[in-house]
């Protein structure tokens, strides 16, 4: 009686263990997705900056050196600005996200006179993925 309930709680045991090994070769992103990280991402001193105003971004990430390629949302998939060779590590950021990480800012970039009011994001890479930072452009008052 004793072996025939231990071989059914293996049994039981294996299956899901193979279960959970099929689940995330086939659903990777979700499962990456469910595990929470904080050493890795990235963040702006402000979300809208005016024309000719500079935006200091704030990035953590395994990749670098690293490029931070600016993107204007309606067409994301030609990078209006490129700015290179940037480097930076994982930080951790658990239970600071509200107030800010208190990382050491990565680089400061102006936004040019003739950029066009809009939703930009800035694309750099982490080892999850891509990472987006997003901010508003908008004109200069005045």
């Amino acid at each position: 009686m004793v072996s025939r309930s231990l071989c059914r709680v293996w049994a039981v045991l294996i299956i899901a263990v193979l279960a959970a090994a099929t689940i995330s070769a086939i659903f990777p992103r979700i499962v990456q997705a469910a595990v929470t990280d904080y050493s890795q991402g990235g963040y702006a001193d402000r979300t809208s900056v005016a024309q000719g105003a500079p935006i200091i971004f704030y990035i953590a990430t395994t990749s670098s050196p690293f490029d931070l390629q600016i993107v204007n949302e309606a067409d994301d998939q030609q990078p209006v600005a490129i700015l290179q060779h940037l480097t930076s590590q994982p930080e951790d950021c658990t239970g600071h996200y509200e107030k800010g990480c208190g990382w050491a800012a990565t680089t400061t970039f102006i936004i040019p006179a003739d950029w066009a009011s809009g939703y930009y994001a800035a694309r750099f890479p982490t080892s999850h993925g891509d990472q987006n930072i997003i901010f508003v452009a908008m004109h200069r008052r005045g």
